[in-house]
């Protein structure tokens, strides 16, 4: 279950993105956070979550990932009939604490937030943050009816759904 859904405004990522984060050329952004709640260790998500090239088998959105260097991948998605591509580069690791993400070329302006978050459980919540500027009336008109947040919450219990089924653990978290 999502914990955490919609769009925030408290959120680090979101609330105050860093100087060289800029995104936006005068276009409105859309701003999407969401948090799942997994039933494994924060190391465990973390490494899931780090195997991007495995995203297109877990998330429908996720057409294709190749990893092009340490930091930098190729993406293609599609969400609403539309496809883009881009390419991504990872801005921050800092393992099992948060992975920051942003586009650098291609048909996609966005950042994005992976955070980890250690349960009294022994579980992980994963929260996910990402701020992107729609171009087009249809992109705007998406992300006016929710279209992109509610694609990153099934994404989000997706990935939930295929990190139990990989590690086996299925019992509820509970913090």
């Amino acid at each position: 279950m999502a914990v955490t859904s919609g769009r925030n405004r408290d959120y680090p990522l979101i609330a105050a993105p860093a100087p060289h984060c800029r995104i936006s050329r005068g276009s409105p952004m859309s701003q999407i956070v969401h948090s799942i709640d997994l039933p494994v260790d924060v190391a465990t998500v973390f490494e899931f979550w780090m195997d991007i090239e495995s995203f297109p088998a877990i998330m429908e959105t996720v057409t294709r990932v190749t990893v092009t260097g340490l930091r930098h991948s190729y993406w293609e998605i599609r969400l609403g009939g539309i496809d883009w591509e881009y390419d991504a580069i990872v801005t921050s690791v800092v393992r099992g604490d948060h992975i920051d993400w942003k586009s650098t070329t291609g048909e996609l302006e966005l950042l994005g937030r992976a955070s980890f978050e250690a349960l009294n459980a022994g579980g992980c919540r994963l929260t996910v943050e990402i701020v992107w500027t729609p171009r087009s009336f249809v992109e705007r008109v998406g992300a006016l009816f929710g279209d992109d947040s509610r694609a990153v919450t099934r994404e989000l219990d997706n990935f939930r759904e295929y990190v139990t089924r990989k590690t086996g653990v299925r019992h509820r978290v509970a913090d």
